[in-house]
């Protein structure tokens, strides 16, 4: 976990994707050259998005290879 936290908080504009209403996406690159997606959540999100909490959920429940666990 340590190391996901510690992406997160070092994002650069280099490495931005996309934006949409919930945040920022980008590209991470983990130390054994995983690359993956991460999206970096607006801090209004967290207080309670039904809608937002809804799709956390559906996505925890998904099993696909291009996904990653949560």
């Amino acid at each position: 976990m340590y190391q996901i936290t510690f992406t997160i908080q070092n994002f650069l504009y280099d490495y931005f994707l996309s934006e949409s209403n919930y945040g920022s996406m980008y590209k991470a690159t983990f130390k054994d050259d995983y690359i993956m997606p991460m999206k970096q959540l607006k801090s209004y999100i967290l207080n309670g998005d039904l809608e937002f909490l809804n799709k956390v959920e559906t996505l925890i429940k998904l099993k696909h290879m291009s996904l990653v666990n949560l």
